[in-house]
Formats: structure tokens, C-alpha cells, sequence
């Protein structure tokens, strides 16, 4: 009886290690928003065994700002400092959800780090983090080849051709003249 209740709590965890999502199976209230959650209808977070509503867990990921959300749990004597797992967040909320949170995740993360290098394709989200020996970016996103260098894409050009015209273009146009005094600091 004892090695068979062993057992049987040890597969209900490899069962719940399983799922994406657990759920309670008591009813309880959200510290949120102070509903009474009936049983199946609220959301145990793995890394801190807090309670929530999935309502009010969809509220925080769509509105939180950075790419890691924190578990909301303050009761004014403890702010948990857990956060919710990737597998938790896909579960909680739409597939629309889940993609615009994986962008904007993407984009903190982008801004983030010191050497990062965005495509120059308009629209495209492609970037990486750029090291210090290398000179081109081939985008994975829009196949376009960039270079980090003169910061532009002049696939016909070499840097110095593409300097050059641009130089020349930018005594009788404007946005050149910008664009090469721009590409005249970065390079100085």
C-alpha cells in the first residue's frame, strides 16, 4: 500500500510535469481581482505555487512590457520574485497573444543589447548581435545581405563604390547628402 501510494503520487507529478498549464484543484481567491476561482478555473504557477485567474494572468502578459513576466503575488509583506514560465504563458493566452508577446519580447531585447544590428529591409523584423570581425548580416527573415559596416544594403556595390556614390549623389540630393554625412561619422 505504501509503495503503491509512492507510485501514484509520483505519476501524478510526471502527469502534471507534462501538462502546460496547472490548474487548481481547490477553489480559492485571486489576489488580483478577488473573485472566487471554482476549481479547474485557475492557474497555479510552477516556479512559485501562486494562485491567479486566468483573466487576470491574460491581463499581465498582454500589458507587460518586458519580455519576462513577473508573478503579480504582493501582499504588502512579500513581492514574489518568480516569473512565469514560457510554456505557461503559450497556455494562458491566444495564439495572436502568445505571437504579438514573442515580438515585443523580441524588440526589449533588441534595444537591450549594445551591438545589436537591425535589417535594413523596411518592415523587416530580422537583427542580430554583431561581433566585432564581422562585416555582413545575411537576414534569415527577408534573404537580404547587409552591410554592417556602412549600415545599408548595396548588393551591387563594394563599401568603397557605395561610399563613393553616395558621396556624389549627395551634392545634388538632400537625403543622400544626410545619409552620407551620416555614414561619414559613423565611419570617422
Amino acid at each position: 500500500p505504501e509503495n503503491e501510494t509512492a507510485l501514484k503520487n509520483y505519476l501524478e507529478l510526471v502527469n502534471l510535469d507534462d501538462k502546460s498549464l496547472v490548474r487548481n484543484n481547490l477553489r480559492f481567491e485571486c489576489m488580483i481581482c478577488f473573485t472566487e476561482v471554482i476549481k479547474g478555473d485557475g492557474v497555479i504557477l510552477r516556479d512559485c505555487l501562486h494562485k491567479f485567474c486566468k483573466e487576470c494572468l491574460v491581463q499581465l502578459i498582454t500589458t507587460c512590457e518586458e519580455p519576462e513576466v513577473k508573478c503579480p503575488f504582493n501582499d504588502g509583506n512579500y513581492t514574489c520574485d518568480s516569473s512565469l514560465q514560457n510554456r505557461e504563458i503559450k497556455a494562458i493566452v491566444t495564439k495572436e497573444e502568445y505571437d504579438h508577446f514573442l515580438k515585443k519580447s523580441l524588440n526589449v531585447a533588441e534595444a537591450k543589447v549594445a551591438n545589436s544590428f537591425h535589417c535594413c529591409t523596411t518592415d523587416c523584423p530580422g537583427w542580430c548581435i554583431v561581433d566585432d570581425d564581422v562585416n555582413l548580416y545575411p537576414c534569415k527573415i527577408c534573404n537580404m545581405v547587409n552591410c554592417i559596416t556602412c549600415r545599408a544594403i548595396h548588393t551591387d556595390f563594394n563599401c568603397k563604390e557605395y561610399q563613393d556614390n553616395l558621396r556624389l549623389f549627395s551634392e545634388s540630393d538632400p537625403k543622400a547628402k544626410k545619409s552620407y554625412e551620416i555614414l561619414s561619422n559613423m565611419l570617422s
